[in-house]
């Protein structure tokens, strides 16, 4: 028996899942409130104020819980605010231990936290506040060593650094795949819709329908003769005119409409929220705005309120063979069935 395939979220997909930012936020705090408990076990300073370290540990392990139970309930800029909390409890184990300690290594979880999941200007704010309340901290306690201000520059260029290399990692990742997910929903061709992104928005567009119950118009468009311009003029001159006669369609139809590309020289447009008359409208606009010696066919039909995507296309198609069966350079409406 095949094992089954093991599925990776892309980066854009853990950007956008607040649960799962959730919960790694509740990890990174749990993971806190046990090294500053354990603190308390091992070597340390005789002179902090260890009733100021327990309460910073029991409050980051309350935290971590509420992050859990919650995952998926907060926005993205309550998580924001948690993130920018660790920088103010991290300051304060500082502040109680009264000298600068390990506790300040703990600041690398805000860097990647916030420069992973909140890149750019967030990351910023989230840094700037980080060296506030740390540099605030510094000035609070006794000198020991490294004055603060030199303390306050090397923490800053570090974790700065840090900040900046994640952050911009996490935005070429982001932009990759946004990158790589419009050409793969895009017609190289043409710009417009492919037949994926066509599939996806027509089952949004037949949904919005039918929760708002509002009429929905769809069109398959052919060029006429298309194999007969391409074999006198050429294929080039072939794609030209599809790109021309594109041009001219995205000029003629309504701010809402969705033109893409099907295959070949056919396409399909939907009209939502458009009853058959605006509709049949739309249409002649489009025929009419096709390049000189040229032209083009159009089958429409109008959504019954119930049949779903394969069903209203196969419908359009079925208009649009109607159409180039009585000779092309027209436009068959199908009545709704049902």
């Amino acid at each position: 028996m095949a094992m089954p395939r093991l599925k990776l979220p892309t980066p854009q997909e853990i950007h956008d899942d607040t649960a799962l930012i959730s919960r790694v936020i509740a990890v990174l705090y749990g993971a806190g409130a046990i090294l500053v408990a354990a603190s308390l076990f091992l070597p340390h300073p005789s002179d902090g104020n260890d009733s100021g370290i327990v309460a910073i540990a029991v409050t980051a392990a309350i935290v971590a819980a509420l992050l859990w139970i919650l995952a998926g309930r907060l926005a993205p800029l309550i998580l924001q605010v948690t993130i920018a909390l660790g920088s103010v409890l991290i300051s304060l184990c500082v502040y109680f231990a009264e000298q600068p300690s390990a506790y300040v290594a703990m600041f690398i979880w805000v860097v990647l936290a916030s420069g992973f999941f909140f890149p750019g200007r967030r990351t910023a704010v989230q840094m700037a506040w980080l060296l506030l309340t740390y540099g605030i901290v510094l000035f609070s306690i006794p000198d020991s060593g490294y004055s603060p201000v030199t303390r306050l520059l090397l923490t800053g260029f570090a974790y700065g650094t840090a900040a900046a290399v994640v952050s911009w990692l996490s935005l070429s990742l982001l932009r990759r795949v946004e990158a790589s997910e419009s050409r793969a929903r895009t017609d190289p061709l043409t710009g417009i819709a492919n037949r994926r992104w066509l599939h996806e928005e027509l089952t949004r567009e037949l949904a919005w329908a039918r929760r708002h119950g509002v009429p929905m118009c769809a069109a398959l468009i052919d060029i006429d003769d298309l194999k007969g311009y391409n074999d006198k003029h050429g294929h080039l001159a072939g794609d030209r005119l599809i790109i021309t006669a594109v041009e001219a369609w995205r000029g003629a139809i309504r701010p809402s409409d969705f033109l893409a590309r099907v295959g070949g020289d056919e396409f399909m447009l939907l009209m939502p929220d458009c009853p058959a008359e605006s509709a049949q409208a739309v249409i002649d606009r489009v025929r009419k705005s096709t390049p000189e010696d040229s032209s083009c066919s159009a089958g429409l039909a109008l959504w019954n309120g119930v049949e779903g995507p394969l069903e209203l296309f196969n419908r359009a198609d079925a208009a649009l063979y109607a159409a180039k069966h009585d000779g092309g350079n027209r436009t068959v409406q199908l009545a709704p069935v049902g």
